[in-house]
Formats: C-alpha cells, sequence, structure tokens
C-alpha cells in the first residue's frame, strides 16, 4: 500500500488522502474474486480492498521482468484511478451535504418562528428567512442534479475519453467501460508506464500533462 502511494503525484496524493483504505476478506462477483473497489454514497467515499489482491504476490506482477512488482500495487492503483474520476462529482457531493445542513438549521428555526415556539422575529427577518429558504431549496435541487450527472460520467472521463479516441483497453477488463479503461490506464501509467506508453503513447503523455487533475 505503501508503494502504490508513493507512486501519486502530489496532486492525485491530496485528492484522496483522506479516503480510508480498508482490508477485508474477498467476495466474490459474478464469479469473480473482487480485488478492490472503490464506493461512493454522496459525500463519503472509501477504498476497499479484499485479500484476493494480496494473495500469490510472488506469482503475479506489474512493471518490467527486469523490475517486478506485487500486481496488489496495480489493484490499489486502479481503485485510486476510480477515486480521482469520481472527485468532481464527490466535491460537489460535499458541498452538497454541508449546504443541507445550513438549511435544514434555517428551516427549523423559521418553522419555530411560525409556529410560535421560537421568539419573534421582526417581520422583515421572517420573510428574508423565507425568501431564502426557497432560492436555497432551489440551488440544492440543481447541486444534485449536477452531482448526479457528473457521477455517472464526469469531466475527467469525458476528456479521458476523447485522448483515447474510442480505442478500447489498455487491458481485457479495462475494455469492460470507459471507467475501468481510465482506472486499469491510470493503474498502468503509475506501475508500468512503458507498457501504456507502446499501447497508447498519448493517453501517456496526457497522464504526464496532467490532463486528469485538469479536467473540470
Amino acid at each position: 500500500v505503501r508503494e502504490a502511494f508513493k507512486r501519486l503525484s502530489i496532486a492525485e496524493l491530496s485528492l484522496v488522502r483522506d479516503l480510508p483504505l480498508r482490508r477485508e476478506r474477498t467476495e466474490q462477483s459474478g464469479g469473480w474474486a473482487k480485488g478492490g473497489l472503490y464506493e461512493q454514497k454522496g459525500c463519503f467515499a472509501r477504498i476497499r480492498m479484499y485479500a484476493h489482491a494480496f494473495s500469490g504476490r510472488h506469482l503475479r506482477f506489474t512493471g518490467s521482468p527486469s523490475r517486478p512488482m506485487p500486481k496488489t500495487i496495480a489493484t490499489i492503483l486502479h481503485e485510486v484511478g476510480h477515486a480521482l474520476h469520481h472527485a468532481p462529482a464527490r466535491r460537489i457531493y460535499c458541498e452538497l451535504e454541508a449546504r443541507t445542513k445550513a438549511f435544514d438549521k434555517t428551516r427549523i428555526q423559521y418553522n419555530q418562528v411560525i409556529r410560535g415556539t421560537r421568539k419573534a422575529q421582526s417581520h422583515a427577518t421572517t420573510l428574508k428567512m423565507q425568501k431564502w429558504l426557497k432560492s436555497e431549496r432551489d440551488q440544492l435541487e440543481k447541486l444534485l442534479q449536477t452531482a448526479e450527472t457528473l457521477s455517472r460520467k464526469g469531466p475527467v472521463l469525458m476528456a479521458f475519453e476523447k485522448v483515447r479516441k474510442g480505442r478500447i483497453g489498455p487491458t481485457l477488463y479495462g475494455a469492460s467501460s470507459l471507467a475501468e479503461s481510465f482506472a486499469e490506464a491510470f493503474a498502468l501509467f503509475h506501475s508500468d508506464r512503458s507498457a501504456l506508453h507502446r499501447i497508447w503513447p498519448n493517453v501517456t503523455e496526457w497522464f504526464a500533462q496532467g490532463g486528469h487533475l485538469k479536467a473540470k
């Protein structure tokens, strides 16, 4: 785990520094034994690493044959890749969560004033609260729609899709979806860059220039 995170740039690390990483028992999914999983529910996100990712480390490797590394490193980097392309959505969800708490607090105060269970405010202050609540409610609904849209396909994946120019890969698993393609490419960029360059030199250059961090 330490070796995988050492390979990240400062900018990449800043986006995942606060994410909890848990090691758990292996789960079966569709006949496959999971190695890892990135989970996100609103503002909360975490990386789960399963025992399967750490088994057979002496048999499976990433990197060049002359300088092999445990395949576990690539698995961890793969999940970090998912965290990075979900980062724009996560930022919006966190903003939404904070603003919702403030909205709920003001709404409770407003209702108490209306019901007479709280010290009466001036009419002008009450109207101001009412207008703010209506405006903020509309903004929160828009934020939620934005977060849900970004969660499905955010700017990082859109930029990556444009750079890879419709090509499938870079691995068999990466061919299963755009998100998995990005995660596999990101893992290769940090664990076996020469291999990614042989497959997709322009994608390698895109990562090197921080294209995945500039997309907004």
